[in-house]
């Protein structure tokens, strides 16, 4: 098949455009973020505002004012509770951990120290037979090993602080966001209608179609996913929660929901937490408390991939497979923030197929119809 100039024409128009998206888009995010956080507000929120102005029959303007502001109480109370029970928690945590780390350290160091001290007699008697210069060398050579250690945990300490002073100068602007994020919230979903109303008079008929196609189908997707996640979750949390209150662990409640929260962490998981946590349990000789975590660990996860799967899969239609290698080059590619970006890439790439985008794309390329908007 030859390409006509037609074709390499619509090619060219089409790259453009797509180049232009993906720009603004990039712009907005950095520049138009609070934004971009009103938008997402107002697709959550509006619904709610639309079935409270239908029942009760109040002012548009008083229905929005309600929600936001009851969003607004809910979010904070919620948030109070959670950390409340959190600093309660890790206030227990930060007297249990060095208590427990005290007593795993004297039972490494006792093991260690019977492996090494027939080691240390050979390393003396072999020191003792070593000329002034061999030693005059290793000494310097154990100096320099301890002041480029020195220099590792300075560079290690120095990143710590560096990171808790940023995120503090941070919080002003966070803050600031919130506060211009919720008032656009209220004017989007205050001029909803007329939004609507413009965007519809100067956008073309096509184009509102098939983007209206693809939120349907994303915000179809995203929410089967979110409520698949949600719901393994919560499973998880329940059962982290009865077991930890069965074997008679102290703030089960904290350490179910630090760990369930983990478990949203793709590929990692509660595997993070359990292992550390069985070793350590075995290592002190807490051989039945390490048994029964160990348990419980087995009945999470198995938990987790049984139903994973067919929840998934039911949610987004996607193979886990797929699923997979999408977080891995992600991960590759833009890094950390590659583990969510790939599965929200792959969400998008499979609402444009599920609106046939692709092919009505093809169609605009290869045909040489003038296409009509």
């Amino acid at each position: 098949m030859f390409i006509t100039k037609n074709t390499l024409y619509r090619s060219t128009i089409l790259l453009a455009v797509i180049s232009l998206f993906i720009i603004s888009v990039f712009f907005t995010i950095q520049y138009l973020f609070p934004f971009v956080l009103a938008c997402l507000f107002a697709l959550i929120l509006y619904p709610i505002i639309s079935l409270l102005v239908r029942i009760t029959h109040l002012h548009h303007t008083i229905s929005c004012l309600l929600v936001i502001c009851s969003a607004i109480v809910v979010t904070v109370v919620s948030m109070i509770f959670i950390l409340m029970e959190l600093f309660q928690g890790i206030v227990y945590l930060s007297k249990w951990i060095p208590e427990k780390f005290q007593s795993l350290f004297l039972e490494i160091a006792g093991s260690i120290n019977a492996m090494l001290i027939p080691i240390m007699q050979k390393i003396t008697s072999y020191m003792n037979s070593l000329s002034e210069e061999q030693h005059a060398l290793i000494r310097e050579q154990v100096e320099e090993l301890s002041i480029n250690l020195a220099d590792k945990m300075g560079q290690v300490i120095e990143g710590v602080l560096n990171w808790i002073g940023s995120q503090l100068a941070a919080l002003p602007g966070s803050i600031t966001i919130i506060i211009f994020s919720l008032l656009l919230t209220f004017f989007i979903c205050k001029d909803w209608g007329s939004i609507k109303a413009f965007m519809l008079e100067k956008i073309p008929p096509k184009p509102i179609e098939v983007f209206q196609d693809i939120c349907i189908e994303m915000k179809r997707t995203f929410w089967q996913y979110i409520k698949a996640q949600l719901l393994l979750v919560t499973i998880a949390f329940i059962t982290i929660f009865i077991g930890l209150m069965l074997i008679g662990i102290k703030h089960a409640f904290t350490i179910a929901v630090i760990i369930a929260m983990i478990d949203l962490l793709p590929i990692l998981g509660t595997a993070v937490v359990f292992f550390p946590w069985i070793l350590y349990l075995f290592v002190i000789g807490d051989i039945s408390s390490g048994i029964s975590i160990s348990l419980l660990y087995t009945v999470v996860v198995a938990t987790r991939q049984i139903l994973e799967p067919k929840l998934v899969s039911n949610a987004i239609g996607i193979h886990p497979i797929l699923t997979i290698l999408s977080i891995y080059l992600s991960f590759q590619i833009f890094g950390v923030k590659g583990i969510w970006l790939g599965p929200a890439l792959l969400l998008i790439f499979k609402a444009f197929h599920q609106v046939q985008l692709f092919a009505i794309t093809r169609d605009y390329i290869l045909s040489d119809k003038p296409y009509r908007l």
